[in-house]
């Protein structure tokens, strides 16, 4: 069995569509930060989770975030203050800064996510197996979603 292709010929479904997922994660994610109770914002944490895999440039943290650089500047600048980052050399051009994760913001990060995990497994416990097995294909769907514009803003 073959999956249809979308109906290209109503672009206001996909205008909807597109509004709906951009509302609907960025209230997600609000809501499970301010109950997170650790004083790390949602932009913080997203800084943060862009740096746990390898330290990155400026530049590519504003692409990844879809801000402009100076305001990755200031957050950056406000982090380090803070401890949760550190600024290296980066080793292939000795002119270039890299901004890494320290461990004190590691563990920042995860105290965020232990406060709302317990939060949204009570609710998740209380779904269907059918609303479970949505949010997870939803969840995968989304990902490559973010992947595509990630690619796409990096030209």
């Amino acid at each position: 069995m073959t999956e249809r292709q979308p109906d290209l010929a109503d672009p206001d479904r996909f205008d909807k569509l597109a509004t709906e997922l951009v509302q609907q994660a960025a209230r997600l994610s609000r809501l499970a930060f301010s109950l997170s109770e650790t004083g790390l914002s949602r932009g913080d944490a997203d800084l943060l989770s862009a740096l746990l895999d390898e330290p990155r440039r400026i530049t590519e943290l504003a692409a990844l975030q879809g801000v402009a650089q100076p305001a990755v500047t200031r957050t950056v600048n406000r982090l380090e203050t803070l401890g949760f980052v550190e600024r290296r050399s980066a080793q292939s051009d000795g002119r270039g800064v890299l901004v890494a994760l320290t461990r004190l913001g590691a563990e920042q990060l995860e105290g965020a996510r232990l406060h709302y995990r317990p939060l949204m497994r009570g609710v998740l416990t209380n779904m269907t197996e059918q609303q479970l097995g949505a949010l997870a294909s939803a969840s995968e769907a989304v990902s490559l979603l973010i992947d595509s514009l990630a690619r796409a803003a990096q030209g």
